[in-house]
């Protein structure tokens, strides 16, 4: 009873002590926590650092004797900390899914409400290996188990709805939803290809095939559609690049190589297109994310690796919601980073309307879009020579 007494003492008269004053020749302002942004100045920022999710504190904050003991003994949640996290998602809501391979679950962080759940770790719906997901208009979540599999639906509450694929997949990893065409788009890294259900989870297409060729994929992991230009976007994972494909399967584009060039990959994982058309690449190996314009041109990236503040270490997927706020997934950091794009007119890519206009109209708009568009990072021999990419701590 005595140490007991001694540290709400010690706690009591800590919380007693007058705010801390600025030194001498310093103001408020001086004391500020630096914001973490990308690129550096003088260029303006264009992706901020908001923060970072390590367990359910960040949704649910302790309170009571609970948030007593956590403010003197430190540490974080353990029962609810991340063990190998691993896919990311968000619903209209605003809740943050994470997939963890350690938990065989999804943690559910709905901060709105401060909130924190499970889905998948125990009775019907039950996971093995949760990777990949997305969430539909209806809020309705939709898992990829490699273990299992298969895809598992489950709706806003949590409740498993139906299981796809099964007896067709072999190890799903991403999933896509095509509202329009109630289709869903997964890609199977033992397969080497994109299989395409129904809602129903009726077989509608097969795309690609083991090779290096186009259209051709090996480990396909991760996937991305932009409802702007119609199109599905893959991280051909074991080829180094990134492909393109119409919502009927045919090949459009790729870009990327093996290497260490800015425009190279030695790992693409999660893929995301943000409100503007703007493709995010994560690349595990390098430890950062990329920005591109939809025909590969490289436009800035974020982190440069490591456990700190902002950092990505083994990254693995993303998720980008409708005002541009990012979600990454870091691995060995055990936590899932908070960004925000800084978009305005002047990170506008050219209307896509503008392919299908003439000639004239077609130059017009790409003189327009040169002035107005995010500059694309200039060539350098390897990422460790650009200037434009590593973080600043600027002061606001």
């Amino acid at each position: 009873m005595n140490a007991i007494a001694l540290i709400v003492a010690l706690a009591l008269s800590a919380h007693a002590q007058p705010d801390a004053q600025p030194a001498d020749g310093l103001t408020a302002d001086d004391l500020t926590e630096p914001t973490i942004v990308w690129p550096p100045p003088p260029a303006p920022p264009r992706v901020e650092f908001l923060g970072q999710i390590e367990d359910a504190d960040w949704a649910q904050p302790p309170k009571g004797l609970r948030r007593f003991f956590r403010t003197i003994l430190g540490g974080g949640n353990a029962a609810t900390a991340f063990e190998k996290p691993y896919g990311v998602a968000r619903d209209s809501q605003g809740r943050i899914f994470v997939s963890d391979t350690g938990w065989r679950a999804v943690l559910v962080f709905d901060q709105a409400n401060q909130k924190f759940s499970w889905i998948g770790q125990s009775g019907s719906g039950q996971l093995a290996g949760p990777a990949g997901m997305t969430v539909d208009k209806r809020d309705h979540l939709y898992v990829a188990d490699t273990k299992l599999e298969a895809v598992f639906e489950y709706d806003p509450d949590g409740k498993l709805v139906q299981v796809l694929g099964g007896g067709l997949l072999k190890r799903p990893a991403d999933i896509v939803v095509v509202e329009d065409r109630g289709e869903l788009w997964i890609a199977d890294t033992a397969l080497h290809s994109l299989i395409v259900l129904d809602k129903q989870g009726q077989h509608l297409r097969t795309i690609g095939e083991q090779g290096s060729g186009e259209g051709q994929m090996k480990f396909p992991s991760n996937l991305a559609f932009d409802p702007i230009r119609q199109e599905i976007y893959v991280s051909d994972t074991m080829n180094m690049r990134i492909q393109v494909f119409d919502l009927d399967g045919n090949f459009v584009r790729t870009w990327g190589t093996q290497g260490d060039c800015l425009t190279c990959f030695a790992r693409p994982k999660g893929i995301d297109v943000d409100s503007q058309g703007h493709v995010f690449v994560v690349d595990a190996i390098f430890a950062n994310v990329r920005i591109f314009q939809p025909d590969g041109t490289l436009l800035l990236y974020f982190s440069d690796g490591g456990n700190e503040p902002g950092n990505l270490w083994l990254p693995s997927d993303l998720d980008i919601d409708d005002n541009d706020d990012i979600a990454v997934v870091s691995q060995y950091s055990w936590r899932v980073n908070l960004y925000h794009f800084i978009a305005d007119e002047t990170t506008r890519l050219p209307s896509v309307a503008a392919d299908t206009a003439d000639d004239t109209a077609d130059d017009t708009a790409d003189d327009t879009a040169d002035d107005t568009a995010l500059e694309p990072v200039q060539p350098a021999d390897t990422l460790e020579q650009s200037g434009a990419a590593p973080a600043t701590q600027a002061t606001e």
